[in-house]
């Protein structure tokens, strides 16, 4: 009785840790205007790359107009929020995002949020590479 105790209440930690480390790893972004687009991403379409680390750290690279910027900063996972801490060029932490994700499969998930507080609706799709 007491070990089918401990199994019911130690199983929602073990999937917390099995989903964390389902997000480990390198991930490109590809932003699109429909959900069903994300799945087809291509060259150009990506616009940022990720890498979350085991430690709980991230790093978030991109390039605009020939102009490389780097980020990092501390992640975490819960099952269906990932909330992330950006930390600036002086080490200092900017405030934590929690952000909405979904999965579709193993190597692929997305969020979706507006550009700016009216502005139209972007599916971020995030790409295992």
């Amino acid at each position: 009785m007491k070990l089918k105790l401990i199994i019911i209440l130690l199983l929602p930690y073990c999937l917390i840790a099995q989903q964390e480390f389902r997000i480990l790893g390198t991930w490109k972004t590809c932003i699109t205007k429909k959900r069903s687009e994300i799945k087809n991403c291509s060259g150009d379409a990506y616009s940022v790359t990720y890498t979350f680390l085991e430690d709980g750290t991230f790093s978030r690279y991109n390039s605009i107009n020939g102009k490389e910027y780097i980020n990092h900063g501390t992640w975490s996972y819960g099952g269906k929020f990932l909330v992330r801490n950006n930390i600036n060029e002086k080490g200092i932490p900017s405030g934590e995002f929690e952000i909405k994700i979904k999965w579709i499969n193993e190597k692929l998930f997305f969020m979706k949020g507006r550009e700016g507080k009216f502005g139209p609706m972007y599916y971020h799709g995030f790409h295992k590479q």
